[in-house]
């Protein structure tokens, strides 16, 4: 079984679905759309990330990498991406916390004991967990199909955050498991989808369909982008 990389283990989320709730966000996504407020989960690998504000030149990343790719630029220490591998020496070694790894696996027992620390919450609030991205979907079926059905079977509320793109296989494997799909629906009109994500929509709205089908439980979301969706005529459609 391959472990997928997670960026974040958000707590006390309220934004993705009912209650309070734990979101888990996946690295990568096969969407690369205009707007995207996580770019670093677009990779499905880990990267270095690294914040100039709280850089102070020292030079200790430099001088410690062991691929020598770390040069410094206009005062600024940066990565050469071609030499870089994530390796997370130079993190390691920044006394201000300007470099960091973003990415990490989790086995599927220790993400859930992460989970379960906050199951008071779930329960007082008719909440639970959400597995976003990234692209959940995407990511390795075997991890995703597991989590999903010990979460279930341990009574924890699922919501799946995803925008669709993946084969139906996938989306059916879990259907049993999901309490409720978030799906992200970002344009109707197939030449405005491809420009604004860089793929075609066919397959999210065919997945829709299906879900809708099988009498799951849907809330479609539509982030509203000026100059792409948010036209009278593209929302109508919608």
């Amino acid at each position: 079984m391959n472990f997928p990389n997670i960026i974040n283990i958000q707590k006390f989320s309220v934004h993705d679905g009912d209650g309070i709730r734990t979101t888990i966000f996946f690295k990568g996504c096969a969407l690369n759309c205009w707007w995207c407020h996580n770019p670093e989960s677009q990779n499905f690998a880990p990267e270095l990330l690294y914040n100039a504000e709280r850089c102070t030149s020292c030079g200790r990343c430099a001088e410690i990498c062991p691929q020598h790719g770390i040069k410094e630029v206009n005062g600024q220490f940066l990565a050469d991406r071609t030499k870089c591998d994530a390796c997370g020496t130079c993190t390691e070694y920044c006394l201000n916390n300007a470099r960091e790894i973003c990415g990490q696996t989790y086995a599927i027992r220790d993400l859930i004991k992460e989970i379960q620390k906050d199951q008071m919450f779930y329960e007082e609030s008719g909440g639970g967990v959400t597995l976003s991205g990234g692209e959940v979907m995407l990511q390795s079926p075997e991890y995703i199909e597991e989590l999903t059905r010990q979460l279930h079977k341990k009574g924890f509320n699922i919501a799946i955050d995803t925008c669709g793109y993946a084969p139906w296989e996938k989306l059916e494997a879990i259907a049993e498991y999901t309490d409720v799909w978030l799906y992200d629906i970002k344009a109707y009109t197939k030449e405005i989808h491809r420009k604004a994500t860089g793929v075609d929509n066919q397959i999210i709205l065919e997945n829709l369909i299906r879900l809708g089908q099988r009498q799951a439980e849907i809330y479609i979301r539509i982030p509203l982008i000026r100059e792409v969706n948010a036209g009278r005529e593209e929302v109508e459609k919608i």
